[in-house]
Formats: C-alpha cells, sequence, structure tokens
C-alpha cells in the first residue's frame, strides 16, 4: 500500500488547473519481485484511477 499527498507547483495550479491531492495505490508483486500490478485513485482535489503495471528495470 503507498498513499501520497501532492502539491502543485505555481505554474501548475495556474497554467494546467492541478490541485492539491491526496492518492492511494495498492501493488501486489510477483513472487520474484520483478513485476507489480494494482490500482490507484486520488481524491480530494483530483479524482482520478486507473490500473498500475510496474516492471522493474535493472
Amino acid at each position: 500500500m503507498y498513499s501520497y499527498a501532492n502539491t502543485p507547483s505555481v505554474q501548475g495550479r495556474t497554467t494546467d488547473g492541478l490541485e492539491s491531492h491526496y492518492g492511494y495505490c495498492e501493488l501486489t508483486f510477483s513472487d520474484d519481485g520483478k513485476r507489480a500490478e494494482g490500482f490507484y485513485f486520488n481524491n480530494m482535489g483530483r479524482f482520478t484511477y486507473g490500473d498500475m503495471r510496474l516492471t522493474k528495470v535493472e
């Protein structure tokens, strides 16, 4: 589980319309530790969600 807070720069807020927000992600790692898959969502300022697939690069 990973949770975070994000505060965009002034440029991000004014130019791109980004807002401060909190997010949460829960990943399940493969037995060999080289891959992870999961789901994330944000709230309180940015309402987005989706799937994540991570691959370890050596």
